[in-house]
């Protein structure tokens, strides 16, 4: 999977800025595993069968003093 664009982080700052969001809060995703690479589609539709679960992934908000700009995604 590439990397996030500029506009896609963007995106994500906003909407993670209006959820109001804290350290130590989980967000859970929800991936369209179909729209993966072969590898990464593997990956995902495995961990929804085999977690029996529709989230494939997750993570934790951790947040700075210096607040904006600080995203980072992985």
């Amino acid at each position: 999977m590439p990397p996030p664009t500029i506009a896609e982080k963007a995106e994500l700052e906003k909407l993670l800025d209006k959820m109001n969001l804290d350290t130590g809060d989980v967000v859970l995703f929800d991936r369209k595993c179909n729209s993966m690479g072969v590898y990464g589609g593997v990956i995902c539709h495995s961990a929804k069968l085999f977690g029996q679960t529709r989230w494939d992934h997750n993570g934790v908000i951790y947040k700075t003093d210096d607040g904006v700009g600080n995203l980072k995604l992985r």
